[in-house]
């Protein structure tokens, strides 16, 4: 054993391995982690918590998030789920830059993964927020004020699809 507690193998030859062959194994199975971390959690809320239903009929969809008491802490788990996903892909970015192999598409990754995070930060902010005030104020109205509120709701419908 080293003074670390690596066992020698022949294949780095001094009994010690290079610091970024430890380093990048880390990363790389932090990035998995991560990976699959995000991934799970954003699967689990998505599937068990957030209210669902035929999201093209606007005025039975509309009115079960109206009554979800939960909508915003669900949207923000979503969003923890998605940026600690693609937190693994910066991770990613950083394990292979040390290996100084694959830069430019390293490089390119990580430029998509930072645009997907603020697509996706702003797609949560129109679903989670946005959405959820209009439909409750849909939902909240009555009389002539409830089909401008609808129009409204659908609107913001419209904007979370277009993101």
């Amino acid at each position: 054993m080293g003074e670390l507690g690596f066992v020698h193998l022949g294949q780095w030859g001094s009994g010690m391995p290079d610091w970024r062959d430890v380093v990048e194994r880390d990363q790389l199975r932090l990035a998995g982690g991560l990976l699959v971390g995000g991934f799970l959690v954003l699967a689990i809320v998505t599937q068990f918590f957030h209210p669902s239903g035929d999201e093209d009929d606007h005025p039975v969809i509309f009115a079960e998030y109206a009554r979800s008491d939960s909508w915003i802490a669900v949207h923000f788990l979503q969003t923890a789920g998605v940026l600690i996903a693609l937190g693994g892909l910066v991770l990613l970015y950083h394990a292979l830059e040390l290996r100084g192999e694959l830069q430019v598409l390293a490089r390119c990754a990580l430029v998509t993964t930072i645009a997907a995070a603020a697509i996706y930060a702003a797609l949560q902010a129109v679903d989670g927020i946005t959405l959820k005030q209009a439909v409750d104020a849909w939902y909240n109205a009555s009389g002539a004020e409830q089909d401008d509120r609808f129009a409204d709701a659908e609107t913001v419908r419209w904007i979370e699809w277009a993101l």
